[in-house]
């Protein structure tokens, strides 16, 4: 780890060793106050493309991963969030929109909610959904079906993870009607007292709005 401008980097040892005394003896080496020599900076301007429609698993594979929340949890939450009204059946293999889902309709709901400036942002552009490649012919993607607020849904359920659950359902959605979020990916290589680092990073330039 090296000092920034006041920022913590984590660099990681470009070779291999071939055992632990090697290690240690290059970790002693370069923690004694030396200071690091960028030999290669890249910067590339890229796209990352917006996500395709939410189905069951990867509902519980996002809530695992960003909500620490167990997949069994997660469906049961998202179950009663749909038994409530806030979200549509959360059991489905389909990440495809059928046409008879009116998503500006989903958007106007959504703009009275915590989400509405960006839905309302979404509104006075062209609705361009994403797609996937599955469709099982019962029920549609995973979306939001009412508008609420943080303080709603924890009124109404007195448990922060079923906000989380319904943030990240919402959250999805308006990702599937966004343009694509210009980033730039950057990738640095330093010298610490002969031997060489490297770090990847990632800049959003615009985001999808």
């Amino acid at each position: 780890m090296v000092d920034v401008n006041g920022m913590k980097v984590v660099l990681n040892h470009d070779g291999t060793f071939k055992d632990r005394q090697e290690a240690e003896k290059v970790l002693s080496l370069v923690s004694s106050r030396a200071k690091a020599r960028v030999i290669i900076a890249n910067y590339r301007e890229d796209f990352i493309e917006p996500p395709v429609p939410l189905d069951t698993i990867e509902l519980e594979r996002r809530a695992s991963r960003f909500l620490n929340t167990r997949p069994k949890a997660a469906l049961d939450i998202a179950e009663e969030l749909y038994r409530h009204g806030y979200i549509s059946y959360p059991r489905t293999e389909t990440t495809i929109y059928p046409p008879t889902l009116s998503l500006r309709q989903v958007l106007l709901e959504l703009t009275h909610g915590e989400h509405g400036n960006y839905a309302k942002t979404l509104l006075s552009m062209s609705v361009r959904p994403t797609r996937g490649d599955s469709n099982d012919g019962a029920h549609p993607p995973i979306y939001p079906t009412r508008g609420a607020t943080r303080q709603e849904i924890l009124k109404r359920f007195k448990n922060e993870r079923y906000w989380k659950i319904y943030d990240l359902v919402v959250r999805h959605f308006l990702a599937t009607l966004s343009p694509p979020t210009r980033v730039e990916r950057q990738k640095i290589i330093a010298d610490v007292s002969g031997h060489r680092f490297s770090v990847d990073g990632l800049k959003i330039i615009d985001k999808a709005t």
